[in-house]
């Protein structure tokens, strides 16, 4: 077994075992993704924690997911509504949205749309994976829809 030793010429490995770290050490907070407020219907360009409020139900267009391979997505109802959260290829008759096993909806395992229920505080987190939307976590019940539904 090695010895690693932390200090000002970085990490070395030595004789014998176990971490020794000489000098101060400092830790970093990990990362954090900004809130953003959506109040008005929105085409996306990147991934984000998105809350979206106004006085009737908006619609936010997802960026193709073949644009944003790996970011994540958050959205959480601000008021009321069933907000919409569609992808942009809707039109082209495509399904780029997949409800992953476990998350409660109503509808299609796959489709082009979502409403999210008309509480406050409902929830979708989805992570593209450079070809689809993929649903990981969600609080409330979900409703997908195909893009001829």
């Amino acid at each position: 077994m090695a010895k690693t030793t932390i200090d000002s010429r970085g990490a070395v490995t030595g004789p014998g075992a176990g971490l020794n770290v000489k000098g101060p050490a400092t830790f970093r907070a990990g990362m954090k993704e900004a809130v953003v407020a959506k109040t008005a219907a929105a085409t996306l360009t990147a991934g984000g924690v998105y809350t979206i409020s106004s006085s009737a139900a908006l619609t936010i267009t997802l960026p193709d997911p073949a644009d944003v391979p790996g970011a994540p997505f958050t959205f959480r109802c601000a008021s009321v509504h069933a907000h919409q959260i569609t992808s942009s290829q809707v039109t082209a008759d495509t399904e780029t949205i997949h409800c992953t096993a476990g998350i409660t909806h109503v509808g299609s395992t796959d489709g082009a749309r979502l409403a999210l229920e008309n509480v406050v505080g409902s929830s979708v987190r989805m992570v593209s994976d450079g070809a689809k939307y993929l649903i990981t976590a969600a609080s409330g019940t979900l409703t997908i829809a195909t893009p001829s539904s």
